[in-house]
């Protein structure tokens, strides 16, 4: 378990322990907000609108991306990808520049989002598409604002494959950079994410 999960275990048990069941009455379940105390299913529909979804939850296993990108972007959501800043939390002593720009130590936000070289690449699409060319703050919030966006299905579907194959890219072509020593340009990576996307596309 994780640091994170343990003081949750510890503060569920504290407060198992401080409650005092009375003795005197059979257990049973309630649902105040009904008028039988009874809860079905239907009510998690209205329980649920307006509220954000967890982290990974705009992922799809019937997709069109391939497996190992669905898994991927699943870890960029969770912050668990292999950027020089968790590296570090392992105790590896690693330089912190980020090799695609050279200018800020890598991150996964950085990384995917506010690296100079990842931004080429989203205004990219964002321009083609006529979308806002501003960035959100972090990886969390892109993807949940990606989630909701709405439209044609078949434009949610362009753009839902859209986002993993431009993280999927970026991180094979920081890969190429940092492993390979082959530098590559936002050109190079537009014209594989859009073949990408053809692909995933296709196959829906």
């Amino acid at each position: 378990m994780t640091d994170v999960e343990i003081a949750e275990l510890l503060q569920l048990l504290d407060l198992l322990n401080s409650a005092s069941p009375s003795n005197q009455e059979e257990d049973f379940m309630i649902w105040s907000s009904h008028s039988s105390s009874r809860f079905f299913v239907r009510f998690f529909s209205v329980l649920s609108r307006g509220l954000p979804p967890p982290t990974h939850s705009f992922l799809h296993w019937f997709y069109g991306a391939l497996p190992r990108v669905v898994v991927f972007v699943w870890l960029v959501a969770r912050k668990r990808v292999l950027t020089i800043d968790n590296l570090e939390r392992r105790s590896l002593a690693l330089p912190k520049i980020c090799l695609m720009c050279m200018e800020s130590a890598e991150s996964i936000d950085h990384l995917f989002i506010h690296c100079s070289f990842a931004r080429k690449v989203w205004r990219y699409f964002l321009r083609s598409s006529n979308m806002p060319g501003v960035m959100l703050a972090s990886m969390e919030s892109l993807l949940w604002a990606w989630h909701w966006r709405s439209g044609r299905k078949d434009a949610k579907a362009k753009w839902r494959d859209l986002r993993m194959a431009i993280l999927w890219v970026i991180r094979r072509e920081r890969n190429g950079w940092c492993f390979r020593n082959e530098p590559s340009s936002a050109e190079r990576v537009v014209g594989i994410i859009n073949g990408y996307v053809f692909d995933w596309v296709s196959v829906v």
